[in-house]
């Protein structure tokens, strides 16, 4: 077989895999039998960004100088921190306005083992307080 060949069946077999199971939601209210149609997540709480610093420049923690948050946003970022120990702590009380008892609590720190390489450690905590399943 040719190498071009190759490449084709190669690309429709890739094509054909990734298209068969890529519906990822019901389509049709008849297969909910009832249900509540919910979109829910696995971990939604890796969305919010912990820091203010980075929230305040539009969750962009990507571009900023590295410090101890920068583990949420890009880990490489350590081997260019100037500090070899840094320890960050922020408290988020969450939707204040409608209910007052969902926190969201991070710990968030590095060590630096020598000039490009660094030990780093993250602790979300995010409370959502008192609620009741229906």
């Amino acid at each position: 077989m040719h190498r071009s060949t190759k490449h084709k069946i190669f690309g429709a077999l890739s094509a054909a895999v990734l298209t068969l199971g890529s519906y990822a939601q019901v389509s049709s209210t008849s297969q909910l039998n009832g249900g509540i149609n919910t979109i829910t997540t696995a971990v939604p709480l890796l969305l919010i960004t912990p820091d203010s610093r980075a929230g305040g420049l539009a969750d962009c923690g990507v571009a900023s100088s590295p410090d101890a948050n920068s583990v949420h946003w890009n880990a490489s970022k350590l081997a260019f921190a100037d500090k070899k120990l840094a320890l960050g702590v922020s408290y988020t009380p969450w939707l204040r306005q409608l209910v007052n008892d969902i926190n969201l609590a991070y710990l968030a720190g590095y060590y630096k083992l020598d000039k490009n390489s660094a030990v780093t450690a993250i602790t979300p905590l995010f409370l959502i307080g008192k609620y009741h399943f229906h």
